[in-house]
């Protein structure tokens, strides 16, 4: 296979991988669950270290084991092939679902340049027109996974432009807000209200785990793919961490707890209507952006299930000019879109993803024990090794049992969707297992 990445794309890939539409949503839903400043940080600052040692860990099982579809390869090995493919199948339709939540998040910001009040858009016209945004990424997609990095570079890059000029906003703004009010205190912080924003904030640091699926397209990806995570990781966090300081300072936690777009509304209070508007038609390129890369990343998967014969044989096939799964890229593609049409509130959708999320990142994190315990490495005898193991893994494993229990108490339908996704993924797994024990018999 030749290897078409570098470690700047692969660095750019991880921070595109956990930087989507979140950042520029979720910090709204985190402040009004919180109720107060006190529990917001304290939710953002707890998310992003469990997220940290979830990052590390994840840098050493991608080195230890760099492969196509790493996601699907590393948990068969630890497990067995019915629950890595059952849990890769529930991944596959919460990714969709991500990426179609995402692109209709971003709508919203595409929207208010052209009507005051989005909530008065017919839901299918935004549907329609995220539809026509996912085929033209799939376009570009099937053209070749270079052109196909070369735009998401670009796309990361002016994103994180955006993101800093939020950074920023407070030293713009005339009427600028206390971080904290007056009246909080230790006694301010609730438990329960901070249980409540874990599904927001994980779901907006998730999706590094994803880079694993690159290992076999990066030269040297035993040293080079740890390094991607853990540099991409650290810029995440500083961004996260600094963007909510400027949501606060600019905005006010009131009016950061009610809003939809908060970030073009801190743009037009900080340059003006008009900019607020070109801003908010910049975010519809980011949308593009997380797209592309979810297009990048899901299909390395397929792949890998092909080749245990757990999908059709076209599913593994990777084009030899373009390095791109073709067949699995159309999978992919067809799934967001059929997501599309189920998806209906953010809130509601985040919960699904975030319970499929926990089950599939608990099992494949908790393969470094095995990892570990048999010494397992595919290309080189000293792979990198995490610090503080065996207390990081165990802590991101508490961290997102937590997240867990949010979600069920916040949704009880959504783990109830869980188990009916992950019943039907072993129920096509022994289908497929038995059909090729057939035509193996016949020939």
């Amino acid at each position: 296979m030749k290897q078409a990445l570098n470690r700047f794309d692969l660095t750019m890939i991880v921070i595109s991988l956990v930087i989507g539409m979140g950042i520029f949503r979720t910090p709204a839903s985190v402040a009004h669950d919180a109720g107060n400043q006190l529990v917001f940080f304290s939710a953002w600052t707890f998310g992003c270290i469990i997220s940290l040692c979830g990052a590390l860990t994840f840098a050493e099982i991608g080195s230890r084991f760099p492969c196509h579809g790493g996601f699907y390869n590393i948990m068969a090995m630890t497990y067995n092939p019915a629950t890595a493919f059952s849990i890769n199948w529930a991944t596959l339709i919460s990714n969709a679902a991500s990426t179609a939540a995402v692109a209709l998040a971003g709508t919203e910001y595409l929207f208010a340049v052209f009507v005051k009040d989005t909530n008065s858009v017919n839901d299918l016209y935004k549907k329609l027109f995220c539809i026509g945004i996912i085929l033209l990424l799939f376009l570009i997609n099937w053209v070749g996974l270079r052109m196909s990095a070369t735009m998401q570079n670009l796309l990361m890059l002016m994103k994180i432009g955006m993101i800093l000029l939020i950074i920023v906003s407070p030293f713009f703004i005339s009427n600028t807000h206390a971080l904290f009010d007056q009246d909080i205190t230790l006694k301010s912080f609730s438990l329960l209200a901070f249980s409540m924003c874990f599904k927001s904030v994980f779901f907006t640091c998730g999706g590094y785990q994803q880079t694993v699926n690159f290992g076999a397209d990066i030269k040297d990806g035993h040293t080079a793919l740890p390094k991607a995570i853990v540099i991409g990781f650290l810029v995440i966090m500083l961004l996260y961490l600094s963007i909510n300081v400027a949501y606060l300072r600019s905005l006010g936690f009131q009016t950061l707890a009610g809003s939809r777009t908060p970030a073009a509304l801190i743009v037009q209070n900080m340059i003006g209507e008009k900019a607020g508007i070109a801003f908010s038609f910049l975010m519809f390129f980011c949308v593009m952006g997380y797209v592309n890369v979810c297009m990048l990343s899901n299909p390395r998967v397929c792949y890998a299930m092909a080749h245990d014969k757990l999908l059709p044989v076209n599913f593994g096939v990777m084009h030899a000019k373009t390095q791109v799964p073709r067949a699995s890229l159309s999978l992919f593609t067809a799934l967001i879109i059929i997501t599309l049409f189920f998806c209906t509130e953010f809130d509601k959708i985040v919960n699904i993803i975030m319970f499929f999320d926990s089950i599939s990142f608990i099992g494949l994190i908790s393969s470094i024990f095995y990892l570990r315990k048999k010494n397992i490495s595919l290309l080189t005898d000293q792979p990198y090794k995490m610090k503080l193991y065996p207390l990081l893994p165990v802590l991101f494993i508490m961290g997102y049992l937590g997240v867990t229990i949010s979600v069920i108490r916040n949704d009880v339908m959504a783990p109830l969707i869980g188990v009916v996704v992950f019943g039907i993924g072993l129920l096509i797994f022994y289908l497929v297992k038995k059909s090729n024990q057939s035509s193996s018999a016949t020939e």
